[in-house]
C-alpha cells in the first residue's frame, strides 16, 4: 500500500523527533552524570584540603596523639559525610575509622605531611543522589517522549496538509481541464515559492498544449479542406464518365484527369507525411558533412528546364566548396522549395539568383528573386502550413502552401532558421545560415555561373 505524502512527511517528522529525543536524552544524561561526578570530586578535594588546614591550625609538632585524634574526629563530625572519612599515620595506625563506602561511591585519597607528621587521608562520597537525579531525568524524558511524538505528528500532519493544499487544488484543476477547455489555467499561489513555480510550470505546459492542439486542429481542418477539393473533382470526373456511354477518347480524357488529380493528391499526402515525420525528428542528430555548393549546383541543374519554359533567368553564384554539417537530402528539399517558390512568383523575363558564400564561420545560402514580393504584414505567416500569399495562383500551380513550411522545418532540424527579406513589387530574398563543420577545408574564390533561359 502506498502512503500519501502527508502521512510520509508526518512519519518522517516523528521519526526524526524520536531519534532526536534519544540523542538528546543520552547526551543530557551523560552530561549530567559527568557534571555531578565532577562536583563530587571537587567536594572531596575541598574536604581533604579543609582537613589539612584544620590540622595546621589546631595542632603543633608537640601535640600528642590523643589531641590529634580528637581534632581529626571533631573535623569529621562537622562534614556532611564525615563518617566516610578515614585517617592513618606514618606507621599505619588508624587515627579515624570510617564506615564502609556504599555502592556506588567515589573515593579520593591523599598523603601529606603537617608539623613533621605524615598522614594518609581517604574520603568517600555516595553516588546515590547522583543516580537519583539521573533516574528522575530518565523518567521525565520517558514520560514526555510519547506526548511530544503525538503532538509533533499532529502538528506535522496539519502543516503538511496546509502546505500541500495548493497541490490538491492544482491536481483537481488539471483533472477538470479537457481538450475542449484548454484555455483554463491553474491558480498560482501568491507566495513566490516552489508551489507557485509549479503552478506557473503547469500553466506554461497548458499554454503549449493549447497551442499544439490548436495547430493540430488547424492542420487537420486545412488538410481535410485540401483533400476534399481533389476528392470531389475525382468523384465528379468518375461519375460523369460512367453516367452514359462515351467514346474511347472521352474515357481516355477522363482517366487522364483522374491520373492528374491522383498525382496532386499523392503529392499532398507526401508533403503531409514529410511534415509529420519532421515533427518527431530531433534537431541536429544524424547529420554528416555536406557541400552546399554541390547541393545548389544539383538543384539548379534539375530546375533549369522549368525556368527555361517560363522564360525566367536563373543565375547561380557559388563558391568552390561550402562544407557544413547537415543532411544532403533535406538540404536539397529545402533549396528546391525555395527555388520553386521564387520561380512561382517571378514573372517572365524576371530573374532568380541562387548563391552560396562564406561569411565568417558560416556558410550562407540565398535565393533572391525579382518577383512580386511579399507585403510586410504577411511575412510572419509565410512559413505557416497551408498558408498562401496568393491563394488563387497557388491552386492553379498545384501548390498547397506546404513548401515553405517544410523548408523551415528542415532548417530547424539543422539548428537554423530561414531569414526573409522582401519588398512588395520588387522581390524577395530567402537566406539560410549554417555553421562550417570541417576543419582545414576553406571556401575558395567565387565562381559565377550564368544559366541563360530560353523562351
Amino acid at each position: 500500500m502506498t502512503l500519501s505524502i502527508r502521512i510520509r512527511l508526518t512519519l518522517l517528522y516523528s521519526g526524526l523527533l524520536f531519534v532526536s529525543l534519544i540523542l538528546f536524552g543520552a547526551s543530557a544524561t551523560w552530561l549530567l552524570r559527568h557534571r555531578l561526578t565532577e562536583r563530587v570530586h571537587e567536594s572531596l578535594a575541598k574536604e581533604i584540603s579543609g582537613f589539612k588546614d584544620h590540622l595546621r591550625r589546631e595542632t603543633t609538632a608537640k601535640s600528642r596523639a590523643e589531641h590529634i585524634q580528637r581534632e581529626i574526629a571533631e573535623y569529621a563530625g562537622f562534614q556532611p559525610e564525615g563518617n566516610l572519612m578515614a585517617v592513618w599515620d606514618r606507621v599505619g595506625n588508624v587515627l579515624l575509622q570510617s564506615k564502609p563506602a556504599p555502592i556506588p561511591s567515589i573515593t579520593q585519597e591523599e598523603i601529606f605531611i603537617i608539623n613533621g607528621q605524615m598522614y594518609r587521608v581517604r574520603a568517600a562520597a555516595a553516588l546515590a543522589p547522583v543516580e537519583a537525579s539521573l533516574s528522575e531525568l530518565r523518567w521525565l524524558l520517558t514520560a514526555l517522549a510519547p506526548i511530544l511524538l503525538l503532538l509533533t505528528g499532529a502538528v506535522g500532519y496539519w502543516i503538511s496538509s496546509r502546505a500541500l493544499a495548493p497541490v490538491d487544488g492544482m491536481t483537481r484543476a488539471a483533472r477538470s481541464i479537457g481538450l475542449d477547455d484548454l484555455s483554463r489555467r491553474v491558480a498560482v499561489p501568491s507566495s513566490s515559492d516552489e508551489l507557485s513555480r509549479l503552478a506557473e510550470a503547469w500553466n506554461e505546459m497548458l499554454a503549449r498544449l493549447e497551442d499544439s492542439v490548436a495547430r493540430i486542429q488547424r492542420f487537420t481542418a486545412d488538410a481535410a479542406h485540401e483533400l476534399r477539393t481533389p476528392l470531389t473533382a475525382l468523384r465528379t470526373t468518375a461519375e460523369l464518365a460512367v453516367r452514359r456511354q462515351r467514346e474511347s477518347s472521352e474515357y481516355r480524357e477522363s482517366l487522364q484527369q483522374v491520373v492528374n488529380i491522383s498525382k496532386r493528391m499523392s503529392n499532398l499526402v507526401d508533403e503531409l507525411l514529410t511534415l509529420a515525420r519532421g515533427d518527431t525528428a530531433t534537431a541536429g542528430k544524424g547529420l554528416g558533412i555536406v557541400d552546399l555548393t554541390a547541393v545548389a549546383r544539383s538543384v539548379c541543374h534539375e530546375m533549369q528546364p522549368l525556368f527555361a519554359s517560363k522564360g525566367v533567368e536563373l543565375a547561380v553564384n557559388l563558391t568552390e566548396q561550402a562544407p557544413v554539417r547537415g543532411d544532403m537530402a533535406g538540404l536539397k528539399r529545402l533549396l528546391t522549395s525555395l527555388v520553386e517558390n521564387a520561380l512561382k512568383y517571378t514573372a517572365a523575363t524576371g530573374r532568380v539568383n541562387v548563391s552560396v558564400r562564406q561569411q565568417g564561420s558560416e556558410q550562407v545560402m540565398e535565393v533572391a528573386d525579382t518577383g512580386c514580393g511579399i507585403p510586410p504584414e504577411l511575412l510572419p505567416h509565410i512559413f505557416d502550413r497551408f498558408y498562401r500569399v496568393d491563394s488563387s495562383r497557388d491552386r492553379r500551380s498545384g501548390g498547397y502552401g506546404l513548401g515553405l513550411a517544410i523548408a523551415q522545418q528542415i532548417a530547424h532540424f539543422h539548428n537554423s532558421e530561414i531569414e526573409v527579406e522582401s519588398v512588395a513589387g520588387k522581390g524577395s530574398c530567402f537566406r539560410l545560415r549554417l555553421a562550417m563543420r570541417t576543419a582545414g577545408v576553406e571556401a575558395g574564390p567565387q565562381v559565377l555561373t550564368h544559366v541563360p533561359s530560353k523562351a
